[in-house]
């Protein structure tokens, strides 16, 4: 990729060549724009997993650029980001600590792109994703599993005619009356919700898999706000 078309990508300003340190805010910032997760079709997933490829073939390019490595025919990798609004400061924080590591070892920003493609890539293509609760941030602690495979695909019901995002939580606590909200965005990118949605669950059991199940054919994406135990305390 080119240093212009990657500034476009990173919507960094035209004909200013960034610091380091822009790039990876323009990295970061643009890679939590987007999740598989948030997809509840294949075909949208696909196109999120191919849009964390470019981000990153983008990162790359001008990397290479401030080293005084530009033009065109640098490596690629790919970037993923996360699927609530807790996850991301675990999965951004991580990949940046695992990229400042590749580095301290003595890794090019080529090799570098490299290797987190292949970790990316492998993530993507796992049936599941988990995020653990210190990564969601949820008000009441659980981690939550993505499931990319349609193990759940019988329990989506027929009015959503595109589809239904399947997942589970996993509380650290037993509830009785556990409210989910559910944020939905039409247009990818967005990071605020155009709408969001309660979802009610009952008699969770704490550390066992509650499956959260759910649909909107107005929603592009959509991501789990947050997580409450509605139990009046004893």
């Amino acid at each position: 990729m080119d240093p212009n078309t990657a500034r476009a990508v990173l919507r960094l300003p035209p004909g200013v060549r960034p610091t380091p340190q822009q790039i990876d805010d323009a990295f970061r910032a643009e890679l939590w724009a987007r999740h598989p997760a948030r997809y509840p079709d294949p075909a949208g997933r696909a196109e999120a997993e191919a849009w964390g490829s470019t981000l990153a073939s983008a990162r790359v390019a001008l990397i290479a650029e401030s080293e005084g490595r530009g033009g065109p025919g640098a490596s690629a990798g790919t970037g993923r980001r996360r699927p609530s609004r807790g996850v991301v400061i675990g999965i951004v924080a991580g990949a940046v600590a695992f990229a400042l590591l590749l580095v301290a070892v003595g890794l090019g920003a080529a090799r570098v792109a490299e290797v987190i493609s292949e970790r990316m890539l492998a993530q993507s293509e796992a049936a599941v994703e988990r995020w653990q609760s210190g990564e969601t941030l949820f008000t009441f602690p659980a981690a939550i599993e993505w499931y990319g495979d349609d193990r759940m695909a019988d329990q989506c019901p027929d009015k959503y005619l595109n589809g239904c995002w399947q997942s589970a939580l996993f509380t650290e606590a037993d509830c009785d009356a556990l409210m989910v909200t559910v944020a939905f965005a039409r247009d990818e990118g967005a990071v605020e919700p155009d709408w969001t949605r309660r979802e009610f669950l009952h008699d969770v059991v704490g550390y066992e898999p509650t499956p959260l199940i759910y649909g909107d054919d107005e929603a592009g994406w959509s991501w789990i706000d947050d997580v409450q135990c509605l139990d009046t305390p004893a």
